[in-house]
């Protein structure tokens, strides 16, 4: 079951009711222990804790890894993300332990069905990589970012949208670390694939932009992150909305940089 545009657009409350009523058909038309009605949990969980009601997702989460346990068996791709996403859970939680540990079997399951080398292998890498930049393991998480880009260049070839997001967490890793020369080419590199396979208007474009004027504000340098803010804002405005976080988060950088450079001018 695909999310619908509610959930996609952020309508949680209407889109809460829908799943609601999936789930309740699912029940009656193909019985609880049904993998269909597993996956209709599963997206529900993932529609709460977007909403931070974590307890009620854990809850489905579990019902639903319960199930497709039953029904699929240990050591199906499926129960691996069904891993993957209660780890998501409790890692929002702050409960790294266990995330890691949950994290761990997806990655041995899918490593054993799949191949070591599938793209998949490579988003729970990522996600173990950003477990433990949340922790300051930032040695540890090196490592596996480095893998998980290995793995889908081979895979997906250099200019797919995955390695782009991967040149993305590498960077902002660097960028954690104070390393802005190491990380500013990364983010170029992440911008120059999101707007060649996505456009010059893409969401994933403004990221790139605004992270890379991060990483410019950072070496003082205000005047050049100016238009890269400009324009992603200009993006996230249009395409997700003038009182999206994203959209206020680049504005209120905007304006922060903006303000720098009105006070050097002044004191100078």
């Amino acid at each position: 079951m695909t999310l619908p545009p509610r959930f996609l657009g952020g309508k949680y409350a209407e889109a809460d009711p829908l799943y609601l009523r999936a789930i309740d058909i699912g029940k009656k038309m193909l019985g609880p222990d049904h993998p269909d009605l597993a996956a209709w949990l599963n997206n529900r969980a993932g529609l709460l804790k977007k909403q931070g009601k974590y307890a009620e997702a854990e809850r489905l989460h579990e019902l639903a890894t319960k199930t497709w346990e039953k029904a699929l068996g240990l050591e199906h791709p499926t129960v691996a993300t069904a891993y993957n996403n209660r780890a998501g859970l409790l890692r929002a939680q702050g409960n790294y332990d266990e995330a890691e540990r949950l994290y761990k079997r997806s990655q041995a399951i899918r490593e054993m069905v799949l191949c070591p080398e599938h793209p998949d292998v490579a988003s729970v890498l990522n996600n173990r990589a950003e477990l433990l930049q949340c922790q300051g393991k930032y040695e540890e998480a090196g490592p596996l970012y480095l893998r998980a880009a290995a793995i889908n260049e081979a895979a997906l070839g250099p200019q797919h949208p995955r390695v782009a997001a991967d040149l993305n967490n590498q960077a902002g890793l660097l960028y954690r670390q104070g390393m802005y020369e190491e990380a500013e080419p990364l983010f170029k590199g992440s911008l120059a694939i999101f707007e060649k396979v996505h456009g010059l208007d893409h969401p994933e474009v403004a990221t790139s932009l605004h992270n890379w004027a991060r990483v410019l504000e950072s070496q003082g340098k205000h005047n050049e992150a100016i238009p890269l803010l400009e324009r992603a804002y200009s993006i996230r405005r249009t395409r997700m909305g003038e009182h999206h976080q994203y959209t206020t988060d680049t504005q209120t950088g905007l304006e922060r940089v903006r303000q720098h450079v009105r006070e050097q001018k002044e004191t100078s």
